[in-house]
């Protein structure tokens, strides 16, 4: 069971040979793949939809992996980090996600882990108090995973987090 609804898609070596991507990268693309066709990518609070083929943009900083709703998410090919990048045309702005393409699997696993208890707590009436929790408890297993997702409270990681606290979001 790898934990998704359907079965990642690997990205063939050959797709990723032309991209300046770390080596730890490219074998987490061709062995453990994206999950590409996951129902649980598409809902609420992801709208990812990830590309069967990487591109390049920013000039080549970037390699993008998929987007959510018209921004980007894509691997900064200087240090291996995921970003967010904003659908603004004019001014690009990035948002911190994870160190590397891992990490952000391992934390949407450990996100959808709790996602039924965060459903549930939004249907009962004192869910304030266990989405606090349950939040809390995605946060330390977070940090202790990639401290820097949660480092800045305008992360992506951050920012979700807040949504779902908030009951914006679940």
């Amino acid at each position: 069971m790898n934990g998704w609804d359907k079965d990642p898609v690997t990205i063939n070596d050959g797709t990723l040979d032309p991209f300046d991507l770390t080596q730890q990268t490219k074998e987490i693309l061709a062995t453990v793949g994206l999950p590409m066709n996951a129902e649980e990518m598409k809902e609420d609070p992801f709208y990812i939809h990830f590309y069967n083929e990487p591109r390049l943009a920013q000039g080549g900083d970037y390699i993008i992996l998929g987007d959510n709703e018209g921004s980007e998410i894509g691997i900064y090919v200087e240090t291996g980090e995921l970003y967010f990048l904003s659908a603004d045309p004019v001014s690009v702005q990035r948002r911190f996600i994870n160190s590397d393409i891992g990490k952000f699997l391992m934390f949407l696993k450990i996100y959808l882990r709790y996602r039924p208890q965060l459903v549930n707590a939004m249907e009962c009436e004192d869910d304030e108090e266990k989405r606090s929790v349950i939040v809390n408890e995605i946060k330390r297993q977070f940090n202790q995973a990639d401290s820097k997702a949660l480092s800045d409270e305008e992360s992506y990681w951050s920012v979700i987090l807040e949504q779902v606290e908030e009951g914006l979001s679940c």
